[in-house]
């Protein structure tokens, strides 16, 4: 419950340091846990994540990353919930908070094996109305993914949108957004090898 409280924000973190206590004491061995934090604290951490303050992210994002750590495969649905609320972190000025996100996130895209995870990602590439750190981010998030075995069940309108967002960001106008783009191109090449030539046959010179 004190999760669920907008105001008392020590209540909410310490609220927080007892579900990570339970986490590290095991509690993700216990039957049907991971069904009941998915029902019970995606809303409650979606809303810690979204506090201006850094204390409440950080504390949000060692739950998370300790969720995923015990529970691996389990922790899937709830990644899929949680994950666009950590890629809109990532469009902060706090460095504190945005490095806490992103953490999380490469802990998770670790853990947890699901196609469902792609669309975000996407979506983030294409973010022309947010600050070259999301993209940045994005591109390295894509590369997880494609050298994941989930990403072999991608569906091809979903390649199509790979192919066309990673066109646009290898001509970013930030150097930090191509290489990353880059490396990224090298995953999808490697995953769809002919796509990748016909691509690569598209690309300026200078890319």
């Amino acid at each position: 419950q004190p999760l669920r409280q907008d105001g008392v924000w020590k209540e909410r973190a310490a609220a927080m340091r007892r579900l990570h206590g339970m986490l590290l004491g095991g509690a993700a061995r216990l039957p049907q846990f991971a069904a009941l934090l998915h029902t019970h604290m995606t809303e409650p951490l979606s809303l810690q994540l979204k506090d201006l303050r850094s204390r409440c992210v950080k504390l949000a994002c060692e739950v998370i990353n300790e969720a995923a750590t015990a529970l691996g495969q389990s922790f899937r649905e709830m990644a899929i919930d949680l994950l666009p609320t950590l890629l809109r972190v990532l469009r902060g000025t706090v460095t504190v908070i945005t490095e806490a996100a992103d953490a999380t996130i490469r802990r998770m895209l670790q853990a947890v094996r699901a196609e469902q995870l792609l669309p975000p990602v996407i979506s983030g590439l294409g973010a022309r109305d947010a600050s070259p750190l999301l993209r940045e981010r994005c591109c390295q998030y894509l590369e997880l993914l494609l050298r994941s075995p989930s990403s072999s069940r991608v569906h091809e309108d979903e390649v199509d949108q790979i192919e066309s967002t990673l066109l646009s960001v290898l001509s970013d106008a930030s150097a930090d957004v191509r290489t990353a783009a880059r490396v990224a191109f090298g995953a999808f090449e490697g995953r769809w090898p002919a796509r990748g030539n016909k691509m690569r046959e598209r690309l300026p010179s200078s890319t």
